[in-house]
């Protein structure tokens, strides 16, 4: 029979084990690519990237509001806590979850890399 002691050590263990390789799965999940044009109201709170150009972007207390361009549409997205602006000349793929504002769907950008070589 397991005492109590160790009963308790097993199932802790446990939790520190799983929350381990949760938070490992949480940090490398990669988002699926979509088309803005593909993106419905039922994606809300999903992570998705998406590639495009930054066409309009304004920094507000380190906040960065842009407007970001497939070649299907464009999609509204923000990065908090930021103090530069994108190159708008650049391809890039954003990556974060899906939020509405407004009645109108936006990304809150989570990260961010340039997809051409230079």
């Amino acid at each position: 029979m397991i005492s109590d002691s160790n009963l308790i050590k097993l199932s802790l263990s446990s939790f520190l084990l799983l929350f381990c390789v949760f938070f490992y799965l949480e940090t490398t999940y990669n988002a699926p690519i979509v088309t803005i044009s593909s993106i419905e109201n039922t994606n809300i709170e999903e992570r998705v990237a998406i590639s495009g150009k930054v066409i309009k972007q304004t920094l507000v207390n380190g906040n960065l509001f842009f407007t970001l361009k497939d070649n299907t549409t464009t999609i509204n997205a923000i990065i908090f806590g930021t103090e530069k602006k994108i190159n708008n000349n650049k391809v890039y793929t954003f990556e974060g979850k899906l939020t509405s504002y407004q009645n109108k769907l936006e990304l809150i950008v989570e990260k961010f890399y340039n997809n051409q070589i230079n």
